[in-house]
């Protein structure tokens, strides 16, 4: 009789044990978007090998234009998403503490944020002034005929998305 009942625990013990596959299984939906992150970047840096060194000519400005929208489109979300980023930290942080606390550091952390964007804000101006983003040439090079580039639709399509 005691060895029946102690073969009925082992069976039982053997069907609680994963094998491979299941721990396998588990591992890669635990990691699933970690695993996707690294396949995508390991993707992306091979297409853009193999565009690169897959072509001897030089691109036009099109072309690099339709591979650099989706970079852009990625930026331009990761710009939307770092100020309500940022305010909503700073009200959960402000939140958790009681009201003295809540009432020394928020005026810490408002003054901080406030000091850091006028430096930010300075700097950038100084910069643009010094440096003059955009102005390649004189105003020399300039036509003045009044000519007006023509716009395509993929242009217009693309900008409508950005």
């Amino acid at each position: 009789m005691a060895d029946t009942e102690m073969g009925v625990k082992d069976a039982g013990d053997a069907k609680s044990e994963k094998t491979f596959c299941q721990k396998l299984t588990e591992f890669l939906f635990k990691n699933l978007l970690l695993i996707l992150m690294i396949l995508s970047l390991i993707l992306g840096c091979c297409v853009g090998f193999g565009i690169k060194l897959g072509s001897d000519r030089d691109f036009t400005s099109d072309e690099i234009k339709y591979i650099s929208f989706p970079g852009t489109i990625f930026l331009n979300m990761l710009k939307v998403m770092i100020i309500p980023l940022v305010v909503t930290s700073l009200i959960a942080g402000m939140a958790s503490l009681d009201r003295q606390a809540s009432g020394k550091l928020g005026l810490r952390a408002v003054l901080y944020y406030f000091t850091t964007t006028f430096i930010a804000v300075i700097l950038g101006i100084i910069l643009v002034m010094t440096i003059q983003p955009g102005a390649r040439g004189s105003k020399d090079d300039i036509d003045s005929s009044g000519d007006v580039e023509s716009v395509n639709t993929a242009d217009a399509f693309l900008d409508l998305l950005r």
